[in-house]
């Protein structure tokens, strides 16, 4: 029997280009074979908490808490949820690929594989450039499209990480705890 090609999908949520490149985060949700048994667990995570398909910024902070607290529950998330923090750049869109490929690259199990990479807020026009990119250094691309914070969970939560970073960087008290739940149960991980 030849060997299965491996699917990873991406969901990649950025933040922070309103500060004028003091700081610009790019969030990515990793799901593989997996994929609707995780969302499934996302959806249940998001009725519990109140949380529902509300984006990020938009959520009181008692929903906010509640639902990363949930998340971080969540044992199949183990070595799914990556981010990179960068300073005082704008160079938004190269460091959106760079993410996504040290993330691909982290977590591929063989070179036999294929990456689905849904990206919140990529306009069409910018679909077949990220691609060419993300190709040129060795990514191997099935199929990138743009999304919406409201067409999925995994771009809800990509969405919600990237928010908890952010708000850490402008100084929010209660995100630090969070973050070092996260990192302690190697839910999320920061790459360099």
């Amino acid at each position: 029997m030849p060997d299965q090609t491996e699917k990873i999908y991406c969901y990649v949520d950025e933040s922070g280009q309103d500060t004028g490149g003091k700081f610009f985060i790019v969030s990515v949700v990793v799901a593989k074979k997996d994929q609707d048994k995780l969302a499934e667990k996302l959806l249940l995570v998001e009725e519990k908490t109140g949380k529902k398909a509300t984006k990020w910024s938009k959520s009181k902070k008692e929903i906010q808490i509640n639902y990363l607290n949930e998340i971080f529950k969540i044992a199949m998330l183990k070595n799914r949820i990556f981010y990179t923090l960068n300073k005082n750049t704008k160079a938004y869109k190269e460091l959106t690929i760079l993410s996504i490929a040290t993330t691909i690259n982290e977590v591929k199990a063989t070179e036999k594989y294929k990456a689905n990479i849904f990206i919140d807020g990529l306009l069409q026009p910018e679909v077949n450039r990220i691609g060419a990119s993300l190709r040129r250094i060795g990514i191997k691309t099935e199929k990138i499209k743009g999304a919406r914070d409201e067409s999925s969970p995994f771009i809800r939560l990509a969405d919600a990480i990237a928010g908890l970073i952010g708000r850490d960087q402008k100084g929010s008290g209660y995100t630090r705890d969070l973050i070092s739940t996260g990192v302690r149960k190697k839910i999320i991980k920061v790459l360099k």
